[in-house]
């Protein structure tokens, strides 16, 4: 659709009313409550109490699939607490706590006194279609918690407390390369659904000859748009630590001979010579100074690019209406307490960035998981 500098609702947003259904996902009668979102108690104490529980839930997970409970379940098909346990080489008293736990909250489900996955469970497999393994593994690390814990002095002082004079938290994964590892994974499995629908706008792609992919990771996003359009070149920019393993990602990939991965500083340089630049969720991570900066970066890259020179940037959208609930919202926290000036943003306030930078919005497009696509173009350029 067409947007305008006004904060419109997306295509798939349903204003609120009396008589609009609740945006959060409403629970079949067979199904398991889902955690923090209906508390059994509704009384202000009791949504507190849910909220407190909130990081106690998130702990169990993490414990589950740190001791390899999926997997063993998975290739046993079911298993006895006691069982698992061994297999875990875990406390079977404990075992049987968390597995107690995991069922009220429908990860696993209990048949004749054995414990197998659900079919919510099956996403903590590492292969699994729509892995989340690597994201609890990722949010459940000593890096994501010591930020939650830290957030009431990041709040006091305006700067991420947990990054201890670091610039962002990619400084901090560049000395941890096991977790960096799996913050790649986490978000290759996270991106995989968006590359797939970027890269069924094959109208889009009409004339295209390059692809440039701005903090791309391994290439996720990059490597579903190539194989979908094989003509294409690709080009993936990362800081060094990142882009040797982006460059064995996309060489496994089969997509060597296709795609450039080039070492650089998305905020020292654009490479020019792309009809396509991709931002995939990046502007969250930075101030609206820092945003400017970049998409400012880009806009000069777009003209020395050609007439038909585009940047896609994928956003997570926050609600226009104060007081609106969306995932947004959590993850807004997590950005806060990670990057300084990080934060999610209203169309509204994507749209004004882009104004400063030079930038015009065209159209908008809602994606998969929440995000949104705004595909912009010189502020001089026609429709």
């Amino acid at each position: 659709m067409s947007t305008s500098g006004e904060d419109e609702p997306l295509p798939t947003r349903q204003p609120h009313g009396d008589d609009t259904p609740s945006l959060l996902p409403q629970r079949a009668p067979d199904s398991p409550r889902p955690p923090s979102m209906t508390p059994l108690d509704t009384s202000p104490r009791g949504i507190v109490q849910d909220m407190i529980n909130g990081p106690l839930r998130a702990a169990a997970l993490h414990a589950f699939v740190s001791v390899g409970g999926p997997e063993h379940l998975a290739a046993a098909g079911e298993l006895s607490g006691e069982e698992l346990a061994a297999r875990c080489d875990a406390d079977a008293a404990m075992m049987g706590q968390l597995l107690s736990a995991l069922h009220c909250y429908g990860i696993v489900s209990v048949r004749n006194g054995c414990y197998h996955l659900s079919p919510t469970g099956m996403v903590l497999l590492p292969d699994a279609d729509n892995s989340m393994y690597a994201a609890v593994k990722v949010t459940g690390s000593w890096l994501w918690w010591r930020a939650a814990a830290m957030l009431d002095e990041t709040v006091r002082t305006g700067y991420p407390a947990v990054l201890d004079g670091a610039r962002d938290p990619y400084e901090r994964l560049a000395d941890e390369p096991d977790l960096a590892a799996l913050f790649d994974q986490f978000m290759v499995s996270r991106s995989a659904a968006i590359g797939h629908e970027l890269a069924s706008l094959a109208d889009r792609f009409v004339g295209v000859q390059t692809v440039t992919d701005l903090g791309g990771g391994q290439g996720g996003v990059l490597a579903a748009i190539l194989h979908a359009h094989p003509t294409l070149r690709g080009v993936l920019v990362e800081r060094a630590d990142v882009a040797a393993r982006a460059s064995a990602y996309l060489a496994g990939q089969g997509l060597a001979e296709q795609t450039t991965v080039v070492v650089g500083d998305i905020f020292s340089v654009v490479y020019p010579g792309a009809q396509r630049y991709l931002l995939s969720s990046i502007l969250h991570n930075w101030s609206d100074l820092d945003c400017v900066t970049l998409l400012t970066l880009i806009r000069t890259a777009m003209r020395d690019s050609g007439p038909d020179a585009e940047l896609w940037c994928i956003e997570a959208v926050k609600p226009a209406q104060p007081g609106e609930y969306s995932p947004t919202i959590d993850l807004g926290l997590r950005m806060m307490a990670m990057f300084p000036g990080g934060k999610e943003r209203t169309l509204k306030e994507l749209l004004a960035l882009m104004e400063q930078a030079g930038l015009r919005c065209r159209t908008t497009l809602s994606l998969a998981h929440g995000q949104t696509l705004l595909i912009a173009v010189p502020a001089e350029a026609g429709n």
